[in-house]
């Protein structure tokens, strides 16, 4: 059974909802756009619809290779909450990589996300 100063020392991720959500907001949706998040630096690029993978959702990305950070890709037709929602998961889940939280980053994001904006429909697949 763990010490307490054992669960103590359990590292947390460091989660911020408002200047994630402070950020999405300024976020200026043009062909590129570099931003940074508690750390993490980011290149949002926008995806045309032939161009993105049909299991992404409509957001998807990759260790950079124009920035030191992450490439995230939108699809240029989402908007609203939805952009905002799917750009919200994946911002969060880089960041949480880059915390160390390598294996947990997808469910903690996804957490965060349903926090922020509800539960996800499901699907009817």
């Amino acid at each position: 059974m763990p010490t307490i100063e054992k669960i103590e020392q359990i590292k947390k991720p460091e989660i911020n909802i408002d200047e994630l959500m402070s950020v999405i907001n300024n976020i200026t949706w043009k062909e590129r756009h570099e931003f940074s998040y508690n750390g993490s630096h980011f290149l949002l690029l926008l995806d045309s619809e032939e161009e993105t993978d049909s299991v992404s959702d409509g957001a998807e990305y990759h260790q950079s290779t124009a920035i030191r950070g992450w490439d995230i890709y939108i699809l240029n037709t989402l908007s609203g909450e939805a952009r905002d929602r799917r750009l919200f998961h994946e911002i969060l889940e880089c960041n949480l990589k880059d915390q160390g939280f390598f294996d947990d980053a997808h469910d903690l994001a996804r957490e965060e996300e349903e926090k922020a904006f509800g539960q996800r429909k499901k699907d009817i697949n």
